[in-house]
């Protein structure tokens, strides 16, 4: 079957492996290999609908490409390619008092074979139980095995069973062998651990040997399948030289050079070379040499480790820094330094006049810095997923990276890019004269906890580092995420955060928050988001004056840390917002330590 699904839904919620549910029955998305392979049918390759953000291509997906994948309004004709999926039947024609029957769909219901052959074959009905191990592999329950894995004679019946009970729980449910009667409960089968099948469906191959367990699990539960998805945004060069350096030929150039050596005689040589050769323009040439061949050089070693492969804490740390120094000055500082071609919306736009550096609260303690970004542009990009015990990084998610036949060097993941507003928020150290950092009872209980945990042992550990100082701006955010929907019109489910922490010896530790939304298309928002920053501390008073009360109180003020959910004093009635808005999945948050230390 073919399966037309949105480019951002493909990103964000399905993807290959993932379960979909249609009128004619599930049915699951095939791998990014056979995407690509639709595509060479469309006579298109994935490059027509590539992403360009070189910063996250070379920096996490190691030299990996992203392109979007095309729905119907991108490339007329093509569909998602798809197969059917779990692969057995529950025939619910009733042939005795409440007994359906279990079959696979290939060989249709025994027990309607002689009426009619072909209306046993519809699927219509598929199992709504599947067998998924951690590994990500995925297959239909073992029937067979799950029912007579304690009998003591042998029995090998395979090819049917019988399902009686039409109870609500799953202990009202009993699965019968028609060959040697031994009957198993669903509420027994839904707590055995079985071995791994092995097997990937979405990608049709062999299947492999796998030491993990696998559980029994409904096809629509959630944690069947969630996606690794990375948020990247594209942000400024740090100073005018590095937008010089980026653009076309000086790459090529800077090879050349190191082959030839990298003194400022060849320097000049190859510039000239490539400027006749017009690889660079003369306008180009004139706004380079403005620098010393030191600057030059430095500004290239600066631009190349920025793209080189980082974790995310060390990606978000660079994103933190380019955000800071947006914030000094706006950018871009001058308009001939915009890189954008014509036609095409700007990447990254503050407007320094709109800045804010310095705004108070009611308490007048902690001076805020508020930078509006008229413009900013995100790249989603699904790496990996995850099956059944989704938070343990020590089991590696598995890829959905593609391979094209034409360039089988380079992988391809699908992506999505998207243009928006956002506001950034960190303190105003230089009228503050010193650093901030939560001083408090709630704070040194974090930063106690947090320092006996092994670092990452959790997908949203891997983002940030966690200490008193990021939790308490991670419950600033959310609360602020819900003052700023009131005002801006935006729902609070469409407003994402982003939680930034660096530390240096040079200016010490320190915190900020992105507060954005961004949609599909190059118009991208209307500025209903940076038109809030006149009334920013209307929207603080409002995030805070109510922080002390909850509906739950005063159960949830009086919470103790959970260090499973990584939650404090939280719940949804007062600190926590939608899983779409929220980076972390609702964890580290804790009202408690805002109070505690209240702006």
């Amino acid at each position: 079957m073919a399966q037309d699904i949105r480019p951002t839904q493909y990103v964000t919620t399905f993807g290959p492996g993932a379960i979909i549910e249609t009128p004619t029955g599930p049915f699951l998305l095939r791998s990014t290999d056979a995407v690509i392979q639709q595509l060479h049918h469309n006579q298109v390759r994935p490059s027509k609908f590539e992403i360009n953000d070189l910063r996250l291509q070379r920096g996490i997906l190691n030299g990996g490409r992203v392109f979007r994948i095309p729905d119907e309004n991108l490339e007329k004709g093509f569909s998602h390619p798809t197969k059917a999926f779990p692969y057995w039947n529950l025939c619910v024609k009733t042939h005795k008092e409440n007994v359906n029957v279990i079959h696979r769909r290939s060989d249709g219901c025994p027990k309607c074979m002689g009426q009619n052959r072909e209306d046993s074959k519809k699927p219509m009905f598929a199992i709504r139980f599947v067998s998924a191990c951690p590994q990500g592999h995925l297959s239909d329950v073992n029937w067979s095995w799950v029912i007579h894995r304690d009998s003591p004679s042998p029995c090998t019946h395979s090819e049917f069973f019988l399902w009686h009970g039409t109870g609500s729980s799953l202990s009202s449910i009993e699965i019968q062998c028609p060959q040697c009667n031994i009957r198993k409960t669903l509420g027994d089968i839904y707590q055995l651990k079985q071995n791994c099948s092995g097997y990937y469906p979405e990608r049709e191959s062999d299947r492999e040997q796998c030491s993990q367990k696998a559980t029994v699990i409904q096809r629509g539960a959630n944690q069947i399948r969630i996606p690794e998805v990375i948020t990247s945004l594209t942000i400024p060069p740090a100073r005018a030289i590095h937008n010089v350096l980026q653009r076309e030929g000086f790459t090529p150039l800077f090879t050349s050079l190191s082959a030839l050596g990298a003194t400022e005689s060849n320097f000049q040589l190859l510039l000239q070379e490539f400027v006749k050769k017009h690889h660079i323009s003369e306008m180009t040439r004139d706004a380079i040499l403005q620098y010393s061949f030191e600057e030059i050089s430095e500004a290239y070693q600066e631009l190349e480790d920025s793209v080189q492969k980082k974790t995310m804490i060390e990606y978000l740390i660079q994103e933190h820094r380019a955000l800071e120094y947006a914030a000094e000055s706006g950018y871009p500082p001058h308009p001939s330094e915009s890189e954008r071609r014509a036609g095409e919306p700007p990447r990254f736009q503050v407007n320094s006049v709109e800045i804010k550096p310095t705004l108070y609260t009611g308490s007048k303690k902690i001076p805020f810095r508020i930078m509006p970004i008229a413009r900013l542009r995100t790249v989603l990009v699904q790496k990996a997923y995850r099956r059944v015990d989704f938070d343990d990084l020590s089991i590696p998610a598995t890829e959905v990276a593609g391979i094209d036949s034409d360039n089988p060097g380079v992988l391809w993941y699908p992506g999505v890019d998207h243009f928006g507003e956002g506001i950034f928020i960190d303190i105003d150290t230089e009228t503050l004269k010193k650093k901030f950092y939560p001083s408090s009872s709630r704070a040194v209980q974090w930063d106690t906890a947090l320092n006996q945990r092994p670092p990452a042992v959790s997908i949203t550990e891997d983002l940030v580092e966690w200490n008193a100082l990021t939790i308490w701006w991670h419950t600033l955010a959310h609360r602020l995420i819900n003052a700023v929907s009131i005002h801006s019109g935006y729902s609070s489910t469409s407003i994402r955060e982003r939680v930034y922490f660096t530390s240096d010896e040079k200016r010490g530790s320190r915190g900020a928050i992105l507060l954005y939304t961004t949609q599909a298309g190059g118009d991208g928002t209307m500025g209903g988001l940076t038109s809030l920053v006149p009334q920013f501390e209307e929207i603080f008073r409002l995030a805070l004056e109510t922080s002390d009360n909850c509906s739950n109180d005063p159960l949830c003020f009086d919470a103790e840390l959970d260090l499973n959910l990584n939650l404090g004093s939280a719940c949804y009635s007062c600190a926590m917002v939608s899983e779409t808005s929220c980076e972390h999945r609702n964890g580290y948050i804790d009202r408690k330590l805002l109070l505690e230390n209240m702006p």
